[in-house]
């Protein structure tokens, strides 16, 4: 392969890797890319030196439609709003025009640097795990690519300075002895160079603050759609999600070895009171603030009462990574009895306040979270598990509280079908109390009804269709036809939407809730102790089923990455910084206070003194691995003096050819005067073999000076002393054959 094809080969690379990040990113309309993949694949075959009078590779034409395109992706970005996008089309557009006129060493240089460009779009659009792989590869392919990039301009320079008297041989035979250059082990070191510029890289993010990313920041809003979770949710709308796979949160414990005993998780998202016939919708729109904080954490107001026992157990302690998802409302998942909540993005110590996630919660006790924050939220939860205990439920009794609205939750809807109400007095006939005609009406709808995905319902009248036609449903269904007919049974209900199941992952030790998890379900009210979780979706569809397999376990070690990058990554800003600095700072304990002055007592100072001593500890830690490279490196020069071989420094180099080059001088001088004739061209093996013809005795010393010139100057071998000798006492032999044929 020629030089130039395989420079040509390895921008492609670099070009194609920044490509890649867009579209796996699905940013770029699908159309686009099938219009760009064929002018892509033509300028292989009519771009660059080759086909450089080719009427594709003329700028004229490319500009004009550069121009037009301009005018009409500014059009659209004037009219939807959405720079980004179409920046991304223009520059992408700028790319393919560039790979068609690709020519001169500046023609490439301009190409990397739009490739540049898509990349650092991509990693807005595209910040997932997939940006992470192409990241790698582009900086090796961009390596390779700025190496023959200086050596292609170099060579056009020796084009240049040859002129008119150099002939096209010429440049093929200095543009091969480059090519030579680039051998797998060439490559293999360079790959090597530019993964430590990735490590090192690594360490500057870590440390250099990171600000926002202002309006480009609402791409990061997109990601899967999940229906369920607005004020208003039609009847149905969980059925398609059953059989997605797609992980939309991951949830850890952090103060649990092992998640499995707690599975499967049951999160509460959202709460409905009011059921027209078709749609489940809130009563109460009032939202209020969450304004007390303890430890931290902001504590949700909660009348509910809990069971000593269950007080003396403590909350369980949850840790979200929600994924991107379009919702309606942003809600705060977790256990029914949610207490206290704090978004994990430094919840005291916040730089910018109009950044700080700010929590609400509603009539239902839903929460709710607004703030500036691009992206999803990453939160700690404390909630309480209410385990469903029939003795003392069916001790609750009928007395509730002052404040509680038992209308509002025994409420049904005007035109609901009066075989629904026969229903349920047939169903719970016979018992005393809530308890009893829950479990009856919860009973009846697992045996009696089968779980379906397949739809269909009457749009008129859905829950009547369910209940008497087909007699088969998804867990809305279910859920809703439970609440209803408690509801005529006089039992306060209400219908919850959320997250149900949940698959461990070992390798990162957290628990993966999936699509296929969204799930709807029933609460029935008991005096004393409030609400309490009732399950009337069949066991076959309550749950979604396991990922198993081979492919389900290598699903598992890229999720563990995703979360990995996620975490360090994605939401890693200036306040993350500051958490990781206050957490090193608080792991060290009492040690190098000295470091630190006193700050006071108070938990802000606490974490300012915190971060002041993390950021101390690191800047020495600093300071400590230069001295200790500085130290490692006067060692391995000192390897030299020891009689260890080490590598010539540029400077001794130098000397040496230096030197080696005059005893080739030395030589040419001694054959002149043998009656040689020594040009500036002539080479050293014509030296030795003139010297032959003309005097036999002198080919042995000669050759002797020529095989150290050689081996020093295009062997990259040393110059050693002995060497030396051997050219001194070889021309004294050279110069007495002179003297005795003078004589």
């Amino acid at each position: 392969m020629t030089f130039i094809r395989l420079h040509d080969l390895i921008t492609y690379l670099v070009v194609g890797t920044s490509f890649l990040v867009l579209l796996l990113s699905g940013e770029l309309a699908t159309g686009y890319w099938a219009v760009v993949a064929p002018f892509a694949l033509l300028s292989v075959l009519v771009g660059g030196v080759a086909h450089r009078e080719s009427p594709w590779a003329q700028p004229m034409p490319w500009n004009v439609v550069v121009l037009v395109a301009l005018a009409g992706l500014v059009a659209a970005g004037l009219a939807t709003g959405d720079w980004l996008l179409y920046a991304l089309y223009f520059t992408t557009l700028l790319v393919i025009a560039k790979l068609f006129q690709r020519q001169t060493a500046a023609d490439y240089q301009q190409l990397y640097a739009l490739s540049f460009l898509v990349l650092i779009a991509g990693a807005v659009v595209n910040p997932g795990l997939s940006f992470a792989l192409c990241y790698l590869l582009y900086v090796i392919f961009l390596s390779w690519a700025l190496l023959m990039l200086h050596l292609r301009r170099d060579t056009e320079r020796l084009a240049a300075l040859l002129g008119t008297g150099s002939t096209e041989a010429d440049l093929v035979a200095a543009r091969e002895r480059v090519r030579a250059l680039f051998t797998p082990r060439f490559l293999a070191s360079t790959s090597a160079l530019a993964l430590l510029i990735v490590f090192i890289s690594v360490g500057v993010f870590l440390l250099f603050p990171r600000l926002g990313l202002g309006f480009f920041g609402q791409h990061l809003n997109r990601g899967a759609q999940v229906s369920g979770f607005s004020s208003t949710v039609e009847l149905g709308n969980f059925g398609t999600m059953k059989q997605d796979q797609t992980v939309i949160m991951r949830v850890e414990l952090p103060e649990v070895a092992d998640p499995v005993p707690y599975l499967p998780l049951r999160l509460r998202g959202i709460a409905f009171d009011t059921y027209d016939g078709k749609r489940w919708s809130k009563s109460h729109r009032e939202i209020r603030d969450v304004v007390e904080q303890l430890d931290d954490f902001w504590r949700i107001p909660d009348t509910d009462r809990l069971w000593p026992e269950i007080r003396a157990a403590g909350p369980l302690l949850m840790r979200v990574y929600l994924e991107q998802m379009e919702i309606g409302r942003k809600t705060i998942f977790a256990e029914n009895r949610l207490r206290w909540v704090r978004d994990l993005h430094n919840p005291r110590l916040t730089i910018d306040p109009r950044r700080r996630t700010r929590f609400h919660w509603d009539s239902e006790h839903d929460v709710i979270y607004t703030g500036a924050t691009k992206g999803p939220l990453r939160y700690e939860v404390k909630s309480y598990r209410i385990p469903r205990e029939a003795e003392r439920l069916r001790e609750a009794g009928t007395e509730l509280d002052e404040d509680f609205d038992l209308k509002r939750y025994t409420k049904l809807p005007d035109t609901l079908n009066p075989d629904i109400v026969a229903l349920a007095e047939r169903v719970t006939a016979g018992q005393k109390t809530d308890y009893d005609r829950a479990i009856a009406i919860e009973q009846h709808l697992v045996g009696e009804y089968k779980y379906s995905l397949a739809g269909g319902h009457d749009d008129a009248d859905p829950l009547s269709d369910f209940l008497f036609s087909k007699k088969a449903g998804h867990c809305e269904y279910f859920a809703t036809a439970f609440v209803v007919l408690a509801r005529a049974a006089h039992v306060p209900a209400r219908l919850c939407g959320g997250f149900f199941g949940g698959q461990h992952n070992p390798v990162g030790n957290y628990v993966a809730m999936r699509q296929a998890d969204a799930h709807s379900w029933a609460e029935v009210y008991f005096p004393g102790t409030g609400w309490v979780v009732f399950e009337p979706t069949p066991p076959s569809g309550a749950l979604a089923p396991e990922d198993t397999g081979f492919l389900s376990r290598l699903r598992q070690y890229m999720d563990s990455l995703q979360l990995a990058w996620y975490k360090w990554v994605i939401r890693w800003d200036l306040e993350a910084q500051l958490g990781m600095l206050r957490e090193l700072g608080q792991k060290l304990g009492g040690a190098f206070d000295f470091l630190t002055p006193s700050f006071g007592r108070s938990g802000l100072m606490r974490d300012v003194r915190n971060a002041v001593k993390g950021t101390a500890v690191l800047i020495v830690g600093g300071v400590l691995l230069v001295l200790i490279g500085g130290l490692a490196g006067w060692l391995w020069r000192r390897r030299g003096r020891s009689g260890v071989a080490r590598p010539p420094s540029s400077r001794e180099r130098r000397r040496e050819l230096a030197r080696a080059r005059r005893w080739f001088h030395a030589l040419s001088r001694v054959a002149r005067r043998l009656g040689v004739e020594v040009k500036a061209g002539t080479t050293s093996s014509s030296v030795v073999h003139a010297l032959r013809h003309a005097h036999p005795m002198a080919a042995e010393p000669a050759t002797a000076v020529v095989r150290v010139y050689e081996a020093v100057v295009f062997g990259d071998e040393r110059l050693e002393s002995s060497a030396e000798a051997r050219c001194r006492e070889a021309i004294a032999s050279l110069k007495r054959l002179h003297v005795t044929r003078a004589g």
